[in-house]
Order: structure tokens, then sequence, then C-alpha cells
């Protein structure tokens, strides 16, 4: 007894002054702790990057063209951006459609009010040259053939009025909107 008294005793006190067994205190060691890197800062596109990919042109289209550049018509995609692309490069129907599978000239709302008349008009079929949507309110100011005017409204994002052309081949390009409002007065 008195033998395992001493043992104990023994071990109380080599844990006691051992400089390993700090019960209360986290165990501290000398390693420096990984810094964290800095995400690297985005860079916007400058005039004239490219693209990448398919863009879809879901706030406007052909809205503010480039002048003295036929064939390229401008495109805003939903997040703003401001791009313009090649016209025979554009489409309508799915991203995977192709300017020959869903041409543009098959691009047109419908029940859209025509704003070029005095009674303003409901057409069937409005033909689509440009618009600018505004999608929180599901309605479009679209530009039509011999600069007729037509208000095209929807509810679904998958209804006719709802569809948005996609165009390949853009180019990044700081424009500013036309403000559309005059072409909504009264003639």
């Amino acid at each position: 007894m008195l033998l395992q008294k001493l043992f104990w005793g023994t071990c109380l006190a080599t844990a006691v002054h051992s400089t390993s067994f700090e019960p209360t205190e986290p165990h501290r060691h000398q390693l420096v702790r990984r810094q964290e890197r800095p995400l690297p800062a985005v860079i916007p596109p400058k005039n004239g990057d490219a693209a990448n990919g398919t863009v879809r042109c879901g706030h406007s289209f052909a809205t503010k063209n480039p002048e003295k550049q036929p064939g390229w018509s401008s495109c805003r995609d939903y997040a703003g951006t401001s791009l313009y692309c090649p016209t025979e490069q554009c489409h309508i129907g799915l991203p995977t459609d192709t300017p020959i599978t869903a041409p543009l000239n098959r691009f047109a709302f419908q029940n859209c009010e025509r704003y070029s008349t005095a009674d303003q008009l409901i057409v069937a079929t409005a033909p689509v040259i440009g618009y600018m949507a505004h999608n929180a309110n599901g309605v479009s100011v679209v530009k039509g053939p011999a600069d007729n005017v037509y208000v095209c409204r929807w509810r679904e994002s998958n209804s006719i009025n709802g569809v948005r052309p996609y165009c390949d081949g853009c180019l990044y390009w700081d424009w500013t909107e036309p403000d559309w409002t005059p072409l909504l007065s009264p003639p």
C-alpha cells in the first residue's frame, strides 16, 4: 500500500511540474497562422473586349446601334452590361438555336398597343426591330418597321412577349440607353 501511494504521488508530482501538462490553457506552438489570400480585383471589361459565349439581350436590343457601323446591334443583358453584337449572329429561340434555325426576322410580340395611331390600336402581331424591356413591370416598348411604336405586356417570362434574343460574337461597349419616353407621347 505504501508503494502504491508512493507511485501515484510521483506520477502526480511529475504531471504538475511537466511543461506539456496544461489542462486549462490551449496547446501553444511556434507555427505562424496562414494569412488569408486577398481576392483578386475584378477588372471590368474595356470597350472592345470580346464577351465570352452567347449573350442574352434581356433588357434591350437594337436601341442604340453604333453609328456608321451597319450590321451591329446594341444589346443590354440581364446584368445591365452593354454590348454591341453582330446582328447576323443574333437569333431568337433557345441558346442552342442559330440565326438559321430561329432568325430575327421571326421576332414578334403579340397583342400590343400601337402608339403610332391616335386610337392606340391593339395589333395581333408586332414585328420587333428593337425593344427596351421593363422586366419588373412586364412591359416592353418596341420599335417596329416604319418607326411604329408598340407597348407590349406579359405576365409570365415564358410568354411570347417575354422572348429575348441571343447573340454571339459580342463586344463589351459602354453606351447610354436612349430615352424612349417621347415615343409614347401622342402623335
